[in-house]
């Protein structure tokens, strides 16, 4: 699908999706919009590789499956965590 369109009322739930903390590959993954796109309409908002790694290692070490804190976040929750 290259050169298509994103609909204003995809972006919308990106833009939603972002704000609730979920990861470009997960939206990209969830409803078929490319990471390239994610990237042009809202540069700056993937997470970071130290924030995505940090994600994967609290969720190896409490064995959740459970929907991404938002970035920054995280540490707030280990720190909750027994």
């Amino acid at each position: 699908m290259a050169n298509t369109k994103v609909s204003p009322e995809r972006l919308a739930l990106c833009e939603q999706l972002l704000d609730e903390g979920w990861p470009f590959q997960e939206i990209t993954r969830t409803h078929g919009i490319s990471y390239g796109s994610l990237r042009k309409y809202f540069p700056g908002r993937q997470w970071t590789n130290a924030e995505a790694g940090e994600l994967g290692r609290l969720a190896r070490k409490l064995k959740i499956n459970e929907p991404a804190p938002e970035p920054g976040k995280m540490v707030h929750i280990m720190k909750e965590r027994p």
